[in-house]
């Protein structure tokens, strides 16, 4: 736990007490991102996989890009960002519409390589997979590939296809891909 500095959110972004069972969001106090909590259920359920390279995705809006870009998670980020969104207590999730998909060494940042799996604080982070997540990098030196961290043993690879999770953040960016 060293390190670590979580607070929970409710579907509007308020503080709760670290006991609290029912948050929508947790805001990482070190880096100042705020990460999707998963659900059973619904858009953001905890058991759905996704193909690489929708909205948000490091590249994807590029004039050369290169690679396969598929949309799968459009609707999950779309879905967060709704201002509209009813099943979000009348706006986006935790009253953000800044949601993205995180780069690789984002996701990294929240690795607890010291848990069990999943290798992730599970008190603030329930509903998490031991499985792949997809990040938004892409691989630098092959375009057909793209990073994935896996959340059972805490370790990063690359993958070409495939349908793995997503876990939303927003947030300033943390480190720069130019």
């Amino acid at each position: 736990e060293a390190g670590f500095d979580f607070t929970k959110l409710n579907a509007t972004g308020k503080a709760l007490p670290k006991t609290a069972q029912d948050h929508a969001c947790v805001k990482d106090n070190v880096t100042g991102l705020i990460w999707e909590v998963k659900i059973d259920s619904g858009t953001r359920s905890k058991n759905k996989k996704y193909k690489w390279g929708g909205l948000t995705a490091i590249g994807k809006d590029h004039n050369s890009k290169e690679g396969e870009y598929y949309e799968d998670w459009n609707e999950l980020v779309s879905y967060a960002n709704d201002t509209d969104n009813a099943n979000t207590t009348g706006g986006a999730l935790c009253g953000f519409s800044d949601w993205r998909v995180p780069d690789l060494e984002e996701l990294s940042s929240i690795v607890h390589l010291g848990g069990v799996e999943p290798t992730i604080e599970q008190n603030y982070f329930p509903n998490t997979q031991s499985d792949w997540y997809w990040s938004s990098s892409p691989y630098a030196t092959d375009p057909s590939k793209a990073w994935r961290l896996n959340f059972g043993d805490g370790n990063d690879d690359l993958a070409g296809t495939g349908s793995h999770h997503v876990r939303l953040v927003r947030g300033i960016q943390l480190f720069s891909h130019s």
